[in-house]
């Protein structure tokens, strides 16, 4: 089913979407595949990094870090306008993909119990992000809805109170409830920072984007760094957690670089509709058993030439991610529309009471 408003999209934002996917792919191939996190908080991949290549693994990470960051302050600087269709055709996606990457991939291996588990989908924690977006979609009329009918000091109040909790309790005091960042008030403070941006106009020029980007990349990666250096291991990778307020500001910067420049093109736009469909592959237990292991495996033979190959591989998922999800819309687009005629006498007696 062909949706027109894909010829009025910004393309360079839409291109933007893709990217990111294109960088957390990387950091997920630096992190897990190559062992980058095995080196700073003892996960179970080893770790194979020259010393050369140790500031390089930590920096180059730091500039894909902030892709989720920016990815949620996208949808909140254009608003999330959820609706029953909306929500469900992003669930449908969600039950789809988990079991076609994660069910089918246990029952393939024989292993029962976890396919049954991998049913319990909000239980997943590589699919943490999925989750938080989720409830983000509830949330966001009522965060809309804030910026559009408070004053600009109750907003700002807002936005504090968030930043206070993610930010402070969280990175800086270490919060058991949120020390990194994966959960859904970060989300929900990213979003509403889009909001508030958005709603007064704020921008900056080309130039301060990219050193906005560039230079809290390259400070966390020092960072890392120095802290590795002087045995502060989880430390270093503390700096890495996406309520990190640099990583935040880099992810900002991200968005306003792309965006100051201008294109259209109905096709990325409607390619750029499967971003969702290609976090939920790359993070699937098939793609992280296959895919990370494939990694270290190439990295044990090749070494640091794998760097060359890293963003080509990046970019190989990303293309068969949206293939795929290209050659099944509309599948999914048939049980949206089931589900949706399904639930509609339920949605109509919902609203006739709410009146």
């Amino acid at each position: 089913m062909s949706n027109p408003s894909y010829k009025h999209r910004d393309t360079t934002v839409e291109s933007l979407r893709l990217l990111l996917m294109v960088l957390i792919v990387l950091h997920h191939s630096i992190v897990h595949g190559m062992g980058l996190m095995g080196m700073l908080n003892g996960d179970t991949r080893p770790s194979l990094f020259s010393e050369f290549e140790i500031p390089l693994a930590m920096t180059a990470n730091a500039f894909c870090i902030c892709a989720v960051n920016c990815f949620v302050f996208i949808s909140g600087f254009y608003g999330i306008r959820t609706t029953v269709k909306r929500f469900v055709t992003f669930m449908v996606t969600f039950v789809v993909y988990n079991l076609l990457f994660n069910t089918s991939f246990y029952l393939f291996h024989h292993e029962t119990q976890e396919a049954i588990n991998s049913l319990l989908i909000f239980s997943r924690p590589g699919y943490w992000f999925i989750n938080a977006y989720m409830y983000l979609m509830l949330f966001a009329p009522c965060i809309n809805a804030v910026f559009a009918t408070l004053p600009l000091g109750y907003r700002r109040v807002f936005i504090a109170v968030l930043l206070f909790i993610s930010c402070y309790l969280g990175f800086v005091c270490g919060s058991a409830r949120n020390p990194n960042g994966y959960t859904t008030i970060q989300l929900i403070m990213v979003y509403a920072i889009g909001r508030y941006v958005a709603t007064r106009r704020l921008s900056l020029s080309r130039e301060k984007a990219l050193w906005l980007y560039v230079g809290c990349s390259v400070a966390v990666g020092c960072g890392m760094y120095l802290l590795w250096l002087s045995g502060h291991r989880n430390w270093a990778w503390h700096l890495t957690s996406y309520n990190n307020p640099l990583v935040m500001a880099a992810a900002i910067g991200l968005f306003f670089f792309c965006k100051s420049f201008t294109w259209h093109n109905a096709t990325v736009n409607r390619f750029a509709a499967s971003a969702i469909a290609i976090y939920l592959i790359q993070s699937s237990r098939g793609a992280e058993t296959c895919y990370y292991a494939f990694v270290n495996d190439l990295y044990s033979d090749v070494g640091a030439a794998l760097w060359l190959l890293l963003p080509l591989f990046a970019l190989a998922i990303v293309a068969g991610c949206l293939l795929f999800d290209h050659a099944i819309r509309p599948l999914l687009e048939r049980l949206t529309e089931t589900v949706c005629k399904a639930i509609a006498p339920l949605m109509m007696r919902l609203k006739s009471t709410a009146d």
